[in-house]
């Protein structure tokens, strides 16, 4: 009931209504109409009468186009669950509509301090990061021993390592 209401209080979104129930063209509106903002998607909208008798516009028949003060209450409901952006653009597109919704819940989710704690930490950089990724090794057997030689390709510094041999070693046959 509040949708409606807010909807009938939203001089833009009574501004869209009345082009709509019109049959109004975007192209032939002034420049600064709001149906501007939803020309992608005018074809699609229709409207829906509730039992308080007003009105609210729906796209593709299953999802309301939100007056913009309702908004806010919409994002404060679909982000409840603290789902993540995705999660809650997916739960937000199955429902309602309106332009730049998908930026407005992700910066809702980006600004919740529940969210942003839950996060996965990034881990710090390395310096040795770079140095470690390409590295060239030989195994060998010398003196009873089985040292290993790697050689960083990054930056060509070598190193040596003994390795314990799990089996001995076989002459070549």
């Amino acid at each position: 009931m509040w949708l409606y209401l807010d909807a009938q209080e939203d001089d833009d979104y009574q501004k869209l209504q009345g082009s709509h129930l019109g049959g109004a063209s975007v192209r032939n509106l002034p420049p600064d109409h709001p149906a501007h903002c939803y020309k992608g998607v005018w074809d699609q909208l229709s409207t829906r009468q509730g039992s308080n008798g007003h009105f609210l516009l729906i796209l593709d028949g299953a999802r309301i186009v939100v007056p913009r003060r309702a908004r806010k209450r919409i994002l404060d409901f679909l982000h409840r669950r603290h789902a993540g952006i995705v999660k809650t653009q997916q739960a937000a597109r199955q429902l309602y509509y309106w332009p730049s919704m998908s930026a407005a819940v992700s910066d809702a989710v980006e600004k919740c301090e529940l969210c942003v704690a839950a996060l996965p930490s990034k881990p710090l950089p390395s310096v040795l990061a770079p140095t470690m990724q390409a590295v060239g090794l030989d195994l060998f057997h010398a003196g009873g021993r089985e040292p290993a030689t790697t050689l960083s390709w990054w930056t060509g510094i070598p190193g040596t390592r003994s390795c314990k041999a799990s089996h001995p070693p076989q002459p070549p046959q």
